[in-house]
């Protein structure tokens, strides 16, 4: 297992490979990496040979243990990869001067 600096995962990997846990739960795919479709693949290798499951709450209805499940999966992740390299594209605009940020403040709503 390669150092991933994200300890939470780290632990729960550990766990798994302990057969301590027998299924990674997450809320989305997405929030399993955040570098590359590698170390998302690497994850989800490392969960698989340990006899491990993966289960999302969002995307629940996917079960990916099956061989069409692992294909969408993969899909997913060039997805979730390719969402990514657009959000760090755009903060390089954003670094550069050439892009125009609109917020909202949350804190001036008012509570009925």
């Amino acid at each position: 297992m390669t150092r991933l600096d994200r300890p939470q995962l780290e632990a729960a990997l550990a766990m798994i490979e302990a057969k301590e846990c027998d299924v990674l739960l997450v809320h989305e795919l997405s929030r399993l990496s955040r570098s590359s479709i590698y170390e998302t693949f690497n994850i989800l290798e490392t969960i698989g040979e340990h006899g491990a499951g993966f289960a999302s709450v969002k995307e629940r209805e996917f079960d990916f243990a099956d061989p069409s499940s692992r294909l969408f999966l993969t899909i997913l992740t060039a997805m979730n990869q390719y969402y990514i390299s657009l959000l760090r594209g755009n903060g390089r605009k954003c670094t550069l001067g050439t892009c125009t940020i609109c917020t909202t403040s949350y804190s001036s709503r008012t509570s009925n």
